[in-house]
């Protein structure tokens, strides 16, 4: 179920980035509600993720994604709603949160293989 998140939602975002280059606004909508319909289809299907953790860290991965593109889409719309933040601090922090998430992502689903792998050696 993992990689079918991943994959769809780069399949979808790169053609959303495809089609939509001519209009950065309906670019960023677009993406914006494709990484809503991912949240969404990954609330539907926790259950399927091999663990907990993998599917926080996955909700997490798509969640900071749509925040991304929430700030992209504000700061193109009124960059004076931002006021005295500086935005760019708070994309790269929202950048390395998204980073931090992936790798942990990593990390579970490399512990999880070699659990997996350790249990099929004893038997």
């Amino acid at each position: 179920m993992e990689t079918c998140c991943f994959l769809f939602r780069n399949f979808i975002r790169g053609f959303i980035q495809g089609i939509g280059i001519m209009n950065y606004f309906w670019q960023i909508i677009s993406l914006g509600i494709s990484d809503i319909l991912v949240l969404i289809l990954c609330c539907i299907f926790r259950n399927q993720f091999f663990n907990t953790l993998a599917f926080l860290c996955i909700f997490c991965y798509h969640f900071l994604f749509l925040s991304i593109d929430l700030c992209f889409l504000l700061i193109f719309k009124s960059p004076l709603i931002f006021g005295s933040l500086d935005y760019d601090q708070l994309l790269f922090a929202l950048i390395c949160a998204l980073i931090v998430s992936l790798l942990l992502f990593i990390i579970c689903v490399t512990i999880a293989n070699f659990l997996t792998f350790c249990r099929r050696k004893r038997q």
